[in-house]
């Protein structure tokens, strides 16, 4: 069966870009979805945001909604608004939705397995993602950001992605 629906979801506390790298991860990301998914002709970009002061240098929101990201701003942990919203969207049509994760630690597993079970195609996009994550969605299914061509970069076996905040790995 033709899946046909396409939900990418982004857990920013989780895994923060640093503001000036949002349009490039965004097209590619999008460039991406489509290289990977080109039969899918609804598709929907959600960001979850922490809407707290001191949260991090800069606040994404306006970046992401220029782009067609549809935001919720949260002061409180978001994981149970992501879960929520995921089972919601993903619900309407299991067997025709593909869900995009981007996030990297294992407090979704559980919802990945779940939608598993209903018949959504569960991806994984990240950077540093933890096992359990990764075995949740299968090693098949997980989408690295490309790294920098950066032979400097590599020979000192840099942990962290240059588009990536720090913050979003402590």
């Amino acid at each position: 069966m033709k899946r046909t629906r396409l939900l990418v979801v982004w857990d920013f506390p989780n895994l923060a870009a640093h503001i000036q790298h949002v349009p490039e991860m965004d097209a590619w990301l999008r460039a991406e979805c489509e290289k990977r998914f080109s039969t899918t002709s609804h598709r929907i970009f959600k960001a979850f945001v922490r809407a707290t002061p001191g949260y991090s240098l800069y606040d994404p929101t306006d970046s992401l909604l220029d782009r067609g990201w549809k935001v919720w701003e949260e002061s409180q942990d978001l994981d149970e608004t992501v879960i929520d919203h995921c089972k919601s969207d993903c619900g309407q049509d299991p067997l025709s939705t593909i869900l995009i994760l981007i996030a990297r630690d294992g407090d979704y597993a559980d919802m990945i397995n779940e939608l598993k079970g209903r018949g959504v195609r569960v991806y994984l996009l990240g950077f540093g993602c933890t096992q359990e994550l990764v075995n949740a969605v299968g090693e098949k299914r997980l989408i690295e950001l490309p790294r920098p061509n950066n032979d400097l970069l590599a020979s000192v076996g840099i942990r962290y992605h240059p588009w990536i905040s720090r913050s979003a790995f402590h």
